[in-house]
């Protein structure tokens, strides 16, 4: 069974945006980022399970995932959360007389919380290989295209 605590904590993204959220555990403010936090955790494990498979608390408590990245990809997605919902949800450019400015919003946008096709590869557990692929004798499937010249023999076509 998966994990339903959040994977970040709201002092990571203190440090991550150098903002000052409110200590007091009743403020709305601290309450609607502890809620983007636990809907952005929920998010990130099924989105990554749904691409990969692959269990992200499982990838994290076996090392197969850098905890640095994850804090870092978890607090982007939470900082854009805070981000959109405080300038409007679906707001595509806001005009003044004197500028106009268009935000770049990505195929998700329509979600309060989303994660780019980037953030979920970054996200997902690379699983471990065994022991036989470093050695010489191991064969390790390739999906490039073998780009080695070819030679045929022609001698058996007279």
């Amino acid at each position: 069974m998966a994990s339903t605590d959040p994977l970040i904590t709201v002092d990571y993204i203190r440090d991550a945006s150098q903002e000052s959220f409110p200590e007091d555990a009743n403020s709305p403010e601290l309450k609607q980022l502890q809620f983007l936090i636990r809907f952005a955790s929920g998010k990130a494990r099924n989105d990554v399970r749904r691409t990969s498979g692959l269990d992200l608390d499982h990838g994290l408590a076996e090392g197969l995932l850098d905890r640095d990245v994850m804090i870092g990809v978890m607090s982007v997605a939470v900082i854009r959360a805070l981000t959109n919902f405080r300038r409007g949800l679906g707001v595509k450019s806001m005009q003044f007389p004197e500028e106009t400015t268009e935000f770049d919003l990505a195929p998700d946008a329509s979600s309060l919380v989303y994660f780019t096709p980037s953030e979920i590869a970054d996200l997902t557990p690379m699983p471990a290989k065994g022991g036989l692929e470093s050695s010489s004798f191991s064969i390790s499937p390739s999906y490039a295209p073998d780009r080695r010249p070819q030679h045929f023999r022609r001698d058996f076509l007279t």
